[in-house]
């Protein structure tokens, strides 16, 4: 098993959410929150809109609640982005699917794919999903 590392440069951060967005700003905001959050990939998968800037998740793997406090800064982009992709309506609508409340509507495989294309187009080699735990904090 390939062992994988986190992103520890503030700067080099940033070029991996630029390059992300580039491709699709759902996929970058997906890694701000990850980062920022140290949540494992399932439970980013999982939120639900509309996000609030601190709610409480439980956790997938272990079963534990933790308590999120989102930057102000993460929290602006993320209400911009759910304002403009999302009609406040589909919030409110009763017998709404799953999986059209999800925040980021796409699989962990899909996001891994996109991250590693970023990632080695900025020649940084073994940082994977589960690494973006390890840039947190």
């Amino acid at each position: 098993m390939q062992k994988t590392v986190g992103i520890y440069d503030h700067d080099l951060q940033w070029e991996v959410f630029t390059e992300l967005a580039r491709k699709d700003i759902r996929f970058a905001l997906c890694y701000f929150v990850s980062v920022e959050t140290g949540l494992r990939i399932s439970d980013v998968l999982s939120l639900e809109r509309p996000v609030a800037s601190n709610f409480a998740v439980l956790e997938q793997k272990t079963g534990k609640s933790k308590n999120i406090v989102l930057s102000d800064e993460l929290f602006g982009m993320l209400s911009a982005y759910q304002s403009l992709v999302f009609p406040v309506k589909s919030w409110k609508v009763r017998g709404t699917a799953p999986s059209d409340r999800l925040l980021f509507p796409f699989s962990r495989s899909t996001f891994w794919r996109q991250m590693k294309a970023a990632t080695e187009s900025l020649g940084l080699k073994q940082v994977g999903v589960h690494g973006l735990r390890k840039t947190y904090g």
